[in-house]
């Protein structure tokens, strides 16, 4: 059964919306370096960033060799945007 909070749509002054992105990118090489403080910083990091945008925060993974983020955005931020800002 899903969450009714995270599956209503948003809305603006003009459309209403539901545009989630799911990311997910590698460092460099695919090497093991997100463990640890590394890893908890980085989420840190992501949360800050998502909600400078006025996203909203759907999940936040951080593997040791990959990160996951699945973010909800208003339709005005494009997701080459939302990615570029991210990383």
């Amino acid at each position: 059964m899903e969450d009714n909070s995270q599956a209503r749509f948003r809305s603006t002054r003009h459309a209403k919306y539901w545009c989630a992105y799911y990311l997910v990118w590698i460092p460099k090489h695919r090497r093991d370096i997100l463990v640890g403080e590394v890893a908890e910083y980085t989420k840190e990091i992501i949360n800050k960033i998502i909600n400078e945008l006025d996203c909203e925060n759907l999940a936040v993974n951080v593997m040791p060799d990959h990160v996951h983020v699945f973010v909800l955005c208003p339709p005005r931020l494009a997701p080459a945007y939302v990615v570029k800002y991210l990383k």
